[in-house]
């Protein structure tokens, strides 16, 4: 949900830094949970974002070297994990919101919850790529 909820207040109560964070990644978590993520972290008012994860776990079974959601080995070659590079682009996007609201703070919420309102519809990426596009339009004509 984009709006705090009383759990959310209380945890605030003691005046410490609140961020969202995801671990525990599986192959079967939709990708789009990455993205999103950072999108609710700034409609909620976090203070930040993480993603963790332990080298004990094992997400891909199937590969013969170590892999523990964010990255993994394939041939020797180092390469991301989608649900990592998903976090990424999520993370730029957090920054970009950041950014946005000291020039236009009604117009970057209005954006933010359209993205997260739309997550679970078929024109999720058009609506997502729309509003990046226009929080960059935002930015960079302030930048004039």
């Amino acid at each position: 949900s984009p709006h705090p909820r009383s759990s959310d207040l209380a945890l605030r109560k003691p005046g410490l830094p609140f961020h969202i964070y995801n671990c525990g990644s599986m192959p079967t978590h939709p990708l789009t949970l990455y993205r999103i993520e950072p999108w609710m972290s700034w409609l909620n008012g976090d203070d930040g974002i993480m993603f963790w994860t332990a080298n004990a776990c094992q997400v891909r079974p199937s590969l013969t070297e170590p892999n523990y959601g964010m990255s993994y080995r394939l041939n020797g070659q180092l390469l991301s994990s989608r649900r990592w590079d998903m976090w990424a682009a999520g993370f730029e996007d957090y920054l970009l919101l950041c950014q946005a609201k000291t020039i236009d703070a009604a117009q970057t919420r209005r954006l933010a919850e359209e993205v997260v309102n739309s997550v679970n519809k078929p024109d999720f990426p058009q609506i997502l790529f729309n509003a990046r596009r226009a929080i960059c339009e935002m930015i960079a004509a302030s930048l004039k």
